[in-house]
């Protein structure tokens, strides 16, 4: 059974959201400062029309938003079979797992409902994968999802590549944003 709390319809910033999970999503990217559209635009599938939740233009990504056990991975492979584009899916709250922040760097201790499970194009076509957390520079500040939440990856010049489990996806910037959206209230 789908938790009904994904199902309740909030307003933000002027916005009616679907559901209160997605504009807690809003609420977490404007504290970090990371440029949103909420349904942007309706992709005609093979067997559908599809909107997604929410495109990240400096990302350069899809991010859905799911209640725990929602599903949505075949809608989500067919969007980036059209797109090209890779697709974030997150299963469950708004939340970083205590586990993860409080594991040693580089451990992975938290399950699939805490991070974003990845879809992009591939050579061979559509690639899945799991444990994509948001992650911060320590250094320049760059926003971005990364396995694991490690910040060496980021597409900035600032990491020492030598170092792969350089994590950072418990940043206080980045736990502020989470703490921000869960604590704020709809009207």
């Amino acid at each position: 059974m789908v938790n009904q709390y994904f199902a309740i319809p909030a307003s933000y910033k002027g916005i009616k959201f679907r559901s209160r999970q997605e504009a807690r999503w809003a609420v977490f990217f404007d504290t970090l400062g990371i440029q949103w559209l909420y349904e942007p635009e309706a992709y005609k599938l093979e067997r559908m029309v599809y909107l997604p939740d929410f495109w990240l233009p400096k990302q350069n990504c899809f991010w859905e938003v799911k209640a725990p056990g929602g599903g949505g991975e075949g809608r989500c492979e067919g969007l980036v079979k059209l797109t090209k584009k890779p697709v974030y899916i997150h299963y469950g709250e708004v939340a970083l797992s205590e586990l993860f922040a409080l594991s040693i760097p580089g451990e992975s201790l938290y399950d699939q409902s805490d991070s974003a499970h990845a879809l992009w194009w591939g050579e061979t076509g559509v690639a899945y994968d799991y444990y994509y957390l948001w992650c911060e520079c320590p250094k320049c500040g760059l926003l971005g999802l990364e396995f694991e939440g490690r910040a060496a990856r980021l597409p900035c010049e600032c990491a020492d590549r030598e170092v792969v489990d350089w994590v950072n996806a418990y940043s206080p910037r980045i736990l502020a944003a989470y703490h921000a959206a869960q604590r704020y209230r709809f009207w």
